[in-house]
C-alpha cells in the first residue's frame, strides 16, 4: 500500500505547536483518501483478472474438446480404413467375407458415437454400418 514509513511522517519543517483546530488532519485525510484509491484499484483488477480467467478457461476448454474430437476422428477413420483394406485383401485373394470379432466392433463403437454425436459428416457412419453391420458387403 505504501512504499515506505516515510510517507506517514510529518514534512520536515512543521515540528512545532499546532495552530487550534488540529492542524495535522489534511494531511491524515491525504493518506485516507490514497489508500481508498489504491483498494478501489486492487479490487478492480482482481475483478478483471477473475473475468480474464473466465473468458481464456472458456476458449481453452473450447479447443481442448475440438482437440480431442478431432483426435477421436482421425483414429476412427484410422481404424475404418484398415478395416475396409483387410476386408478387400480377404475378399479378392482368398474369397472370405470378413467379419471383424466383436471386441474390435463395440471398441470403436463410443468414439464413433461421440463423433457423430457432435455434428461430424455422416460419411464415417455410413463406413462403420458398411464394416460392421453388413461385413463390408455393399448395400
Amino acid at each position: 500500500m505504501f512504499v515506505s514509513d516515510r510517507e506517514l511522517r510529518r514534512p520536515p519543517g512543521g515540528g512545532g505547536k499546532k495552530a487550534p483546530g488540529g492542524g495535522g488532519t489534511g494531511r491524515k485525510d491525504e493518506i485516507i483518501e490514497k489508500a481508498r484509491l489504491e483498494r478501489e484499484q486492487r479490487e478492480l483488477l482482481r475483478l478483471q483478472t477473475a473475468k480474464a480467467v473466465a473468458v481464456q478457461s472458456f476458449f481453452r476448454g473450447r479447443y481442448a474438446a475440438r482437440t480431442l474430437l478431432r483426435g477421436l476422428i482421425a483414429d476412427t477413420e484410422k481404424k475404418l480404413a484398415d478395416l475396409e483394406r483387410v476386408t478387400l485383401m480377404l475378399k479378392s485373394t482368398k474369397g472370405i467375407d470378413f467379419v471383424p470379432p466383436f471386441n474390435v466392433v463395440t471398441g470403436m463403437l463410443p468414439p464413433f458415437v461421440y463423433a457423430n454425436k457432435r455434428k461430424h459428416p455422416g460419411q464415417v457412419h455410413c463406413r462403420y454400418l458398411k464394416n460392421m453391420l453388413y461385413n463390408g458387403n455393399d448395400f
